[in-house]
């Protein structure tokens, strides 16, 4: 990860979670994919609705930011947010 001019949050991610991140649409995804991509927005303190932007072009890399697995992946932005420690 890392932020942009923007200030947002550049991800490196699998390419087939476009159309999910993007446009909400888990049609080509699984439930395993999906709990995955929960999993990591958790760890990086994210939901779906902080996606707001991916590169149009895919491209291959030998390990993503989810995961250290190769394959096609496409850079996604996820607007920036203040991350907040709850104290006890």
């Amino acid at each position: 990860m890392k932020t942009t001019k923007d200030n947002l949050l550049e991800y490196v991610l699998p390419a087939y979670y476009a159309s999910y991140l993007i446009n909400g649409d888990p049609s080509g995804i699984t439930e395993e994919e999906i709990n995955n991509l929960d999993e990591f927005f958790y760890r990086e303190n994210l939901t779906l609705r902080d996606c707001v932007d991916c590169d149009t072009e895919e491209h291959f890399c030998r390990l993503n930011d989810m995961a250290n697995e190769a394959g096609n992946v496409m850079n996604f932005y996820f607007s920036a947010k203040e991350r907040v420690c709850a104290l006890v």
